[in-house]
């Protein structure tokens, strides 16, 4: 028999990894929140969700604007990810009408 038991760890970054960190984490929300935007506002003008990989040419277009350069600043993997893993990719897993 198996006994399988959790591993507890703690990660303790420097002021700096920190403030990466924080910084990393709110530009992925930012991304979740602009993709779930545009999204509700393609759904209910009747035009159907953007796919992955619209989403993820969108991200590189907003990587290299004045306005939203800041993305730069972060790895593009877990922006690209907050992609994949919000419902913007149109799995379904929330319901978009909700609220719209």
């Amino acid at each position: 028999m198996k006994i399988l038991k959790p591993f507890h760890c703690r990660l303790e970054p420097t002021r700096e990894q920190a403030q990466c960190l924080t910084r990393y984490r709110g530009c992925a929300r930012f991304v979740w929140n602009k993709a779930l935007i545009l999204q509700k506002r393609r759904l209910k003008a009747g035009y159907p969700l953007l796919s992955y990989g619209e989403l993820a040419r969108l991200l590189t277009l907003w990587r290299h604007s004045e306005e939203y350069g800041f993305f730069a600043s972060a790895p593009v993997h877990p922006l690209q990810c907050a992609g994949i893993d919000s419902p913007a990719d149109g799995s379904g897993r929330v319901s978009w009408n909700e609220g719209a």
